[in-house]
Order: structure tokens, then sequence, then C-alpha cells
């Protein structure tokens, strides 16, 4: 998955600076992403949470290694962001 221009003016209304966005970007390729113990892409990820709240868990991922975020509305899903550590070093 590629940002799209949306995506990068979603991140910087979210405060995240030109220089974040390559991170961010690719961070999308080294994450694992679960929900209820399963792994899933991270095109389902973003289906089931929404852009914003994708975006959000993905931006903190990038640089925490980590993040957990619910999906709004309907039955409430539970996302886990995993960065692979090869991505840090």
């Amino acid at each position: 998955m590629k940002l799209s221009r949306n995506d990068i003016e979603t991140l910087k209304s979210m405060g995240y600076l030109d220089k974040d966005i390559s991170q961010i970007g690719q961070s999308i390729r080294k994450t694992e992403y679960t929900k209820d113990g399963e792994k899933i892409s991270a095109e389902r990820a973003r289906e089931i949470l929404g852009q914003r709240i994708f975006l959000s868990g993905q931006g903190r991922a990038a640089f925490h290694g980590t993040a957990y975020r619910e999906s709004n509305g309907g039955p409430t899903s539970h996302i886990f962001f995993n960065v692979a550590s090869e991505f840090f070093r």
C-alpha cells in the first residue's frame, strides 16, 4: 500500500511534518497487522478502521514500533500494529 495525496494531507492535518511522511509510508510495508490474534493486510486494517484512525495508528507505529487502535461504529474491532524490528536497525 502506498500513501495517497489525501493520506499525506490527512497526516499533515494530524501534525506530522513533511520529513515524517517518508518514514510512515515505509513503515506500512514493514508493519504486521493483527485483528483478534489473526494477521490481516494493511488494506483490511484500513477498511476496518477507516482512513483517519488507520493513519493515526500507522503514524504512531512508524515512530514507536507499535500501536493499537479500535474501530468506531458497528461491532468494535481491535487492530494491533507492529513494525518489524529490522525497520529500526
